[in-house]
């Protein structure tokens, strides 16, 4: 004990508030494999063969350890590799480094934990094959197809980042900015905050702006090929005869509705344009008796600021949400907060 220093005794402290954040959360992201069309959604349309190779792919390493050490074998012999430390491309891994896992898997220690651990841990196999082989096999194709026009990534550092950082956002892996060093601290309070960060940076038009030519063109063609296909299944499910919410104002806006089910198909990206929407407009349309309503208009009524805060409050971790609804002395559906049940809410996938 006397031998480590106080920075270590810190950078130790992190770590385990780290590990006991995450656990709660591991176990929820578990049992699916819903990077496919959660992190992995936004390129889907413009690489539709790639995701689906790495679709197919994490089915093997959800139930064999020896079966992920292969998948990732494979992509480091691949002479497109040694690019990769270069290009600084997100290829996460599933070790006791918590600054290199996926942050939905962000705790170690549940994964050795008998029976439950093993799903946590088989989750987060199929979880990490799937991103990493379809982050590496879209890097590869924009490498080549830059090649194919005059440009050299190989040569070209700047480039080279560029396209793995364009890669990293759309896959879920935003980058922090200033905060990229307090990236554990910042997971064990958010549930997802690079995945906000990317969804942020996706829906700002000067991120695009900010990219190389080559590889604003290759995002503003991932942009458009994931609108027109959203929108095209939105107008397909209303000619069937569903429901589908056009009202900016409200949370079921661009949801597909089939009696009391909603049905969101933009991994992630409805929340955001819902939250401007109301913001903007300063209206709230009720998503059981239709009626829209002012914001701040009547005593006691929801304001700008509540919806922001409650728009935050749905993103924070397990704990960290725990905590929230403990004081405010209701859930985030307004029931009135039981410790037992909210707890085992947060402890079920």
């Amino acid at each position: 004990i006397n031998s480590i220093t106080p920075s270590a005794g810190k950078v130790d402290a992190i770590r385990i508030a780290s590990e006991i954040a995450g656990i709660p959360r591991s176990i929820m992201s578990s049992a699916d494999f819903s990077a496919s069309f959660r992190q992995g959604l936004f390129l889907a349309p413009r690489h539709p063969i790639l995701f689906a190779k790495a679709f197919i792919k994490q089915f093997k390493p959800a139930f064999s350890e020896k079966a992920f050490v292969k998948l990732n074998e494979d992509i480091m012999s691949d002479p497109f590799y040694s690019l990769v430390p270069k290009s600084k491309l997100a290829l996460t891994e599933i070790g006791s480094n918590l600054a290199k896992r996926e942050e939905a898997f962000m705790s170690s220690w549940i994964e050795k934990v008998p029976i439950v651990g093993q799903i946590v841990r088989g989750s987060n196999r199929a979880y990490v094959s799937m991103l990493n082989k379809f982050r590496f096999d879209v890097f590869k194709s924009m490498v080549k197809d830059a090649q194919k026009i005059g440009r050299n990534p190989v040569t070209n550092p700047e480039l080279l980042q560029n396209m793995a950082g364009f890669i990293n956002t759309a896959t879920g892996r935003g980058g922090l900015g200033k905060l990229e060093s307090s990236a554990m601290p910042l997971a064990s309070a958010l549930f997802s905050p690079r995945l906000i960060a990317s969804r942020l940076s996706l829906l700002n038009p000067v991120y695009y702006w900010k990219l190389d030519p080559f590889v604003r063109k290759e995002a503003l063609k991932s942009l458009f090929a994931f609108a027109s296909v959203g929108t095209t299944i939105l107008a397909l499910a209303s000619t069937m005869g569903a429901e589908v919410e056009t009202d900016f104002s409200s949370s079921d806006v661009g949801k597909i509705k089939i009696g009391r089910t909603r049905i969101d198909i933009w991994g992630g990206f409805q929340q955001y344009v819902r939250l401007a929407g109301q913001l903007i407009t300063g209206q709230k349309k009720s998503t059981t008796t239709g009626i829209v309503s002012k914001l701040g208009e009547e005593y006691g009524a929801p304001t700008r600021f509540d919806v922001l805060t409650g728009f935050i409050a749905g993103k924070t971790a397990p704990l960290t949400s725990y905590i929230v609804d403990w004081m405010k002395g209701t859930d985030f559906e307004g029931e009135k907060f039981d410790p037992a049940s909210s707890a085992w809410k947060r402890m079920i996938p």
